[in-house]
């Protein structure tokens, strides 16, 4: 990629607040020094593009923060570790300010509607800002950032 920057636009980064993998998957708020990935990902993605690619925007495509505490009866998810709505909440607002003191562009937040009845949101454990079509203290909390943009300008 550093010899060819002409054949890319963005660069993008995907990292979770997650402490444990399976068969916990418990998460912790984005400023948790024992977060090994985290932000640590995020400011290596930072570095490489300033060394390699310095005209290039770094992209979050993927801010996650998980939540459902229901019973998993599917073996894969039987000792998952969730956490409340409010600390979901919360630690989403708090990832959006950490990342806006860092150098990337852009941080979108995944997904916008959880269905409960959706393998698909039963596998990635409620991180919608509603649910049902309903808000939740996500969206509530969330909602204090609807169109703010984080402007940032690199020398």
């Amino acid at each position: 990629m550093a010899r060819c920057p002409e054949l890319f636009d963005v660069l993008n980064v995907h990292s979770y607040a997650q402490l444990e993998g399976w068969p916990t998957w418990r998460r912790s708020y984005p400023e948790d020094p024992k977060l090994p990935h985290y932000l640590q990902d995020v400011t290596a993605v930072c570095q490489w593009r300033d060394t390699h690619a310095p005209d290039k925007p770094v992209w979050s495509r993927n801010l996650v923060m998980t939540a459902a505490q229901n019973h998993r009866s599917d073996r894969d998810f039987a000792k998952w570790i969730g956490v409340n709505d409010t600390q979901q909440a919360q630690w989403l607002v708090r990832s959006l300010l950490v990342f806006s003191a860092m150098p990337i562009e852009r941080a979108y937040i995944f997904f916008f509607n959880d269905e409960t009845n959706r393998v698909s949101t039963r596998a990635r454990a409620s991180p919608g800002i509603s649910s049902r079509n309903r808000p939740t203290m996500r969206s509530t909390t969330c909602s204090a950032f609807w169109g703010v943009s984080f402007s940032k300008h690199r020398d």
